[in-house]
Formats: structure tokens, C-alpha cells, sequence
């Protein structure tokens, strides 16, 4: 029972964010990455490691890339997924996504 009326809630919540949005013309780009919906990009090719690195902050991201340049450099099969919390740690993210 607590579990239906907790995901009743959340989807409510998630309603009402979405009418917020569309309101305002604001628009979350990686919200529903947040809510577990994958780009295709980050599909995990066969025979590779994964490695999660999550940041809340635009300076965890930055710092992350030093990490990140770490583990590929030691693990060729890696597979590595940068996220964060934040619009402007997601933005960092993907700039460093690239980079490497």
C-alpha cells in the first residue's frame, strides 16, 4: 500500500513539474535522464567496464575529469558515465564527456 501511494505521489509531483515547465518555458533537457530514461549514447557496448562517476556540483565535475582521465588511462574497456545534479554540472559534464 505504501508503495502505490508513494508512487501516486511521485507521479503527481512529476505532473505538476512538467505543467511548471511548459508554463514558464523552462525546460529541464536532462530530466528524464534524471527520472532513469537513458540516451542512446550512454548504451554500454559489449565487452566494456562501467564506471559511474556522479558530481553534485560543477566544481565536482571539473574535478571529476582527472578521474576520469585516470581510469582511462589505465582501463582501455572502460566505459565511463559522468552525471550531476545541477544544469550547469550537467553542461560541464557533457563538455568534458567530449573532451576525453
Amino acid at each position: 500500500m505504501k508503495t502505490i501511494l508513494y508512487d501516486a505521489i511521485l507521479l503527481f509531483g512529476l505532473g505538476i513539474r512538467l505543467c511548471y515547465e511548459k508554463i514558464i518555458g523552462k525546460k529541464r533537457s536532462f530530466l528524464w535522464e534524471r527520472l532513469g530514461f537513458i540516451p542512446y549514447a550512454y548504451r554500454i557496448p559489449e565487452g566494456k567496464r562501467v564506471y559511474w562517476v556522479h558530481a553534485v556540483s560543477v566544481g565536482e565535475t571539473k574535478g571529476a575529469s582527472a578521474l576520469i582521465a585516470k581510469i582511462r588511462k589505465e582501463d582501455k574497456k572502460a566505459f565511463i558515465i559522468l552525471s550531476s545534479m545541477t544544469e550547469t554540472g550537467h553542461e560541464e559534464a557533457k563538455k568534458i564527456q567530449k573532451e576525453q
